[in-house]
């Protein structure tokens, strides 16, 4: 496929996509406040801190300081701690932004040079090494402290994700869609309100409508996913309503889908890049060993697009003449030798 060539993006639209995601992590961040206290702003605050000063010391002991960013890398570390449960240990967003810079990150230089989303490894990695962590949610009780995973109070509550492995459903009336709409649900502490997630999609997409191509055809993928095959049995529309507005799928299709489509030159590319995620992340969902499988989706297709953008070595083709010229010389030097001798 020749449209899947390395593009000559510039580095000003790629850095307002940082600064924009930034910002609206933010707001991601002012909702965790409001239904988890002060304490989902540490775990933000301790995550953000590790990638941005993992990525500065990093990249100076590799001697390759221009390769550091300080906005890729923040944004990094907030947005794993964000996806994350109110009562995960400190540690363990701590641990993931660690991942997500030393092994996914600093090794292959700058953000343009990455095979893999940085966040998609760091939560992967987390989802594999501490999958009772990641996916115990606490209650939403606003103003009530939160318990940490482990302690002697905590109970977890069932998210919508894992409503949906078990075949369960959400109550259908107002207040479930009430509640889902403004994110009083258990579930990572950033991305529990559709209208929320909804306004920042909207918002991504206007800055950036082309680069979104790919975040369309995943949401579109996923929603025929839920309307044709629900995993409930109160119907199509809650089937739709529920995938949609679980785990991570959103916050997939917003930042971490639309990451690596700058590769794709063709817009066809992009959006079949974007169905083929949507797909895989379905699959994960239905059959896969964890509640949640978008964070493997993208980095099974993050390594579709490095394999089929990576430049290909040139074979030089030689000309029949010479090629005719130095078997002649071969063979003469060749009859002089036996003369030789």
């Amino acid at each position: 496929m020749r449209a899947l060539d390395k593009p000559k993006a510039s580095g000003k639209k790629k850095d307002t996509f940082i600064i924009d995601a930034l910002a609206m992590l933010a707001a991601m961040a002012v909702l965790a406040w409001y239904y988890y206290g002060e304490r989902a702003l540490r775990l933000i605050l301790f995550s953000a801190l590790t990638a941005l000063l993992l990525d500065w010391f990093g990249n100076s002991l590799l001697n390759n300081k221009q390769a550091a960013d300080p906005l890729y890398a923040l944004f990094t570390g907030a947005a794993i701690a964000l996806l994350l449960p109110a009562s995960s240990p400190y540690w363990l967003p701590v641990i993931g932004s660690s991942f997500a810079i030393i092994a996914a990150k600093l090794p292959f230089g700058g953000k343009d040079n990455l095979p893999f989303v940085p966040i998609a490894a760091g939560i992967a990695f987390l989802c594999i090494s501490f999958p009772q962590m990641v996916f115990s949610y606490p209650a939403v009780e606003q103003g009530a402290e939160v318990a940490v995973y482990g302690s002697p109070s905590f109970a977890p509550s069932a998210s919508i994700a894992e409503m949906l492995s078990k075949n369960n459903s959400i109550g259908v009336n107002v207040f479930g869609y009430l509640n889902i709409l403004t994110g009083a649900i258990p579930s990572p502490m950033g991305t529990g309100s559709l209208l929320l997630m909804s306004g920042i999609a909207l918002y991504m997409y206007l800055r950036n409508p082309k680069m979104f191509i790919s975040g369309a055809g995943f949401i579109a993928t996923c929603a025929i996913f839920a309307v044709l095959f629900p995993r409930v049995i109160t119907g199509r529309r809650i089937s739709l309503l529920m995938e949609l507005s679980s785990g991570m799928l959103l916050f997939a299709a917003i930042f971490l889908v639309p990451q690596k489509t700058l590769r794709l030159k063709n817009p066809t590319h992009r959006l079949l890049y974007g169905m083929a995620t949507g797909a895989v992340c379905m699959l994960l969902r239905y059959f896969g060993a964890y509640e949640e499988g978008v964070c493997f989706a993208v980095m099974l297709m993050n390594g579709v697009i490095a394999a089929m953008t990576s430049p290909r070595p040139v074979k030089s083709r030689k000309s029949p003449v010479l090629t005719e010229k130095k078997q002649t010389e071969d063979a003469v030097s060749s009859e002089r030798s036996v003369a030789y001798e």
